[in-house]
């Protein structure tokens, strides 16, 4: 056989290796928030994404990303909401939000292999104060169409998987974790509905400080700032979402979950679902 042959054959070989194992590149959506509407593509490609909030209104916003079961759409959740009922029959497994202050891109990121033909739901539920409507009812919510297709394999990731562990009624989670760029994955193994509510700390501020407040019933906001992310998952469900967020040496972070089993019954952080994380 030729010289020539041989490297041609050979170039063939590689090029078809490449194709076979061929990484898609990590899509990233920033999604923008205004007065009241979610601005972003009405359809995206498969595969790994990550998305941001950047909310160029006056208020506070937040983005819930929700995986709607196939045949649903967001007007099945609005009329669900309009008539009292849940949205749960509509919802495949856990959501994921994102929280961003008036004029600021938030510092927390959501990460999420998008399935194709699935379609995910854009939901904002905050309200500009007591007794205003929640800004979903004002036109803040938008679907999001994944577009059919194969998705290319997961492109490598820098950050560092942490999981998270939810059971009835605790976070199974180490006390401190290593400063760098992490994925928070929640993983739910009780019985119940959980979530991870995760929020940096002011300096100064420690986390006993901010449950004896909570459990006395007062408020926590001077603790926290406006921005952060949480993750929901139903009983025994791993959700298909990350948290991702760079994270620095001596800064301190807090975990809860604020739900409950039935009505009037506590909250599952007045249950032990709380947790400082320090950042080494």
């Amino acid at each position: 056989m030729g010289r020539m042959t041989w490297c041609a054959l050979v170039a063939l070989a590689c090029a078809q290796k490449r194709e076979v194992t061929a990484v898609a590149p990590e899509q990233v959506i920033e999604v923008v928030g205004t007065e009241y509407a979610f601005v972003t593509p009405d359809s995206v490609n498969a595969g790994r994404t990550v998305f941001r909030l950047r909310n160029t209104g006056k208020v506070l916003h937040e983005m819930i990303i929700l995986r709607l079961r196939p045949g649903s759409s967001v007007q099945d959740l609005l009329r669900a909401r309009e008539a009292g009922r849940s949205t749960q029959p509509f919802l495949d497994g856990g959501s994921a939000v994102l929280f961003a202050p008036p004029g600021e891109l938030g510092d927390h990121e959501i990460t999420v292999d998008l399935e194709p033909g699935r379609t995910y739901a854009l939901w904002c539920q905050f309200s500009d104060s007591a007794g205003r409507p929640e800004h979903y009812t004002l036109g803040m919510f938008k679907p999001l169409h994944v577009r059919n297709g194969v998705a290319g394999a997961a492109p490598p990731d820098s950050a560092r998987v942490v999981q998270v562990g939810a059971t009835d009624y605790a976070f199974d989670v180490p006390d401190t974790i290593d400063a760098g760029l992490v994925r928070l994955a929640l993983q739910n193994r009780g019985k119940q509905r959980h979530e991870l509510s995760f929020g940096r700390l002011t300096p100064a501020v420690q986390g006993h400080q901010v449950l004896t407040d909570y459990l006395a019933g007062k408020p926590i906001d001077y603790a926290l700032g406006d921005d952060g992310a949480v993750l929901t998952a139903p009983g025994g469900d791993p959700n298909p979402f990350y948290i991702r967020v760079r994270l620095a040496s001596g800064e301190r972070y807090i975990m809860l979950c604020e739900f409950a089993d039935t009505t009037g019954a506590p909250e599952h952080v007045k249950l032990g679902m709380f947790k400082e994380l320090v950042v080494r």
